[in-house]
């Protein structure tokens, strides 16, 4: 049997969620679609945030070979990017669109709610340059995208800080624009943080 770790009593309860033996039959033949969606999320990385006032970050952050895009520098200086005085741990999850339920292309807005109804939190906009800070071994070409409330840039255009490290091994904070109409990838990694 492909399944050797299932014993029979989890092959029938499955069979249960499923709704029994006409409803397997009818997955069987096509007639019903079964959508798969997590309903918690590991912790991915716990991170400290806070005990840097605003003005340190980039230094910092450069100081450590990081590079802060022109966005993300802009970002930290509006009012909406605040920090908190006192270190405090911070839990976070990170996962695929999809991964929240998604079968079609959420906006940023969908997205935000979906996470909050899954007993998750919108990330404090500091945490992006405290996890740049802390997540040294990003490997190349990984790239994720914080659930946040966006901050507006100097057109207006709503943001949300980006971390990747590209081919070169070079380890960024960026702010990627998220338009009310643009609508995210499935296939897109977000970061959120976990309810206590």
């Amino acid at each position: 049997m492909k399944y050797s770790t299932l014993n029979l009593g989890q092959i029938e309860a499955l069979g249960n969620i499923l709704g029994g033996e006409d409803n397997i039959v009818d997955i069987l033949r096509g007639n019903i679609k079964v959508t798969l969606e997590r309903v918690s999320f590991p912790v991915w990385m716990t991170v400290e945030i806070g005990g840097h006032p605003k003005e340190e970050l980039v230094p910092l952050l450069e100081r450590d070979g990081f590079f802060v895009s022109d966005w993300a520098k802009y970002m930290m200086r509006q009012d909406a990017f605040t920090t908190l005085p006192e270190q405090q741990k911070l839990k976070l999850a990170r996962c695929k669109v999809r991964d929240l339920g998604f079968t079609e292309r959420p906006t940023t807005a969908q997205l935000q709610q979906r996470v909050k109804e899954r007993g998750g939190k919108l990330c404090p906009a500091e945490l992006g340059p405290h996890l740049r800070r802390q997540l040294k071994d990003q490997r190349n070409g990984d790239i994720f995208w914080l659930v946040m409330e966006q901050i507006a840039d100097s057109r207006g255009d709503p943001r949300v800080f980006e971390l990747y490290r590209d081919d070169d091994g070079e380890r960024w904070l960026d702010g990627s624009c998220v338009n009310p109409g643009v609508r995210w990838l499935l296939g897109h990694e977000v970061v959120f943080v976990l309810a206590n």
